[in-house]
């Protein structure tokens, strides 16, 4: 199983990949010294993963490694007509926000292995119950910001998370709210998200707002509007999570 990200032991906090590949990349000998050996499931913090500079690079586990009992990260993931299966039944809407939390929890906390309470409360992500029993014991795809999106990322639903800087402003042609999604390094465009007024007014007033090293989780259906235009819409308040530094 391939990871975006891992709990970095050396530096007592998540990396992402870019992260890991820029301090391999800058010195492979420093790398070796300081970091490899140090990667961990950034869940639950037991299983050790290994650090893959492939193209693209990758997380993966140690052989016969295994996860905490619970950790979602060893599930397999929904697949696309399974994710969108939530979306029929209400009772779901509550295990999207959960996995959202933790997710946004994950982004914030500089813990070691035996973590203290952060500022986003982790909540366990439970199981889907309303789809079948094949997929009872799956998990949401997730997606990180930070990494360029592949075809693999459009046309179905995941939860996009990462740091970024954002933009909000009413758009009066379509009669919407949208947050502008900006890489905080670069300032290169990731994506927009469109919101009704009816889910804008649901929205928690300190997600809203412009800001920059913001940590976002979301959960939407992301499209390609045009070249290197990547749009979604959110569907309900509860599918958005923002941290402003």
């Amino acid at each position: 199983m391939k990871f975006e990200e891992a709990f970095c032991e050396y530096e007592n906090r998540i990396m992402s990949l870019n992260e890991v590949k820029s301090v391999y990349s800058k010195s492979p000998i420093e790398y070796r010294l300081k970091y490899n050996g140090t990667f961990f499931c950034p869940e639950c913090k037991k299983a050790k993963l290994s650090f893959k500079n492939d193209s693209p690079p990758y997380f993966s586990t140690y052989p016969n490694d295994t996860h905490l009992p619970g950790c979602s990260m060893q599930q397999p993931e929904l697949s696309a007509n399974e994710t969108k299966m939530l979306l029929n039944d209400n009772k779901n809407n509550e295990l999207i926000h959960r996995q959202l939390t933790t997710l946004a929890s994950q982004l914030i906390q500089p813990v070691a292995k035996s973590p203290k309470k952060a500022v986003v409360k982790s909540i366990s992500k439970g199981s889907v119950k309303s789809i079948n029993n094949k997929s009872a014991k799956k998990r949401i795809p997730q997606r990180r910001l930070d990494l360029p999106l592949t075809n693999d990322d459009f046309n179905k639903y995941k939860m996009f998370y990462g740091k970024v800087n954002l933009e909000w402003k009413y758009d009066k042609e379509t009669s919407r709210y949208i947050i502008k999604l900006f890489n905080p390094e670069t300032r290169r465009f990731i994506c927009l998200i469109s919101i009704t007024d009816k889910v804008y007014s649901h929205i928690e007033n300190t997600f809203k707002g412009n800001g920059d090293n913001c940590y976002i989780a979301f959960f939407a259906e992301m499209k390609k509007a045009k070249k290197d235009y990547n749009c979604c819409t959110l569907l309900r308040s509860d599918f958005l999570y923002i941290i402003k530094s």
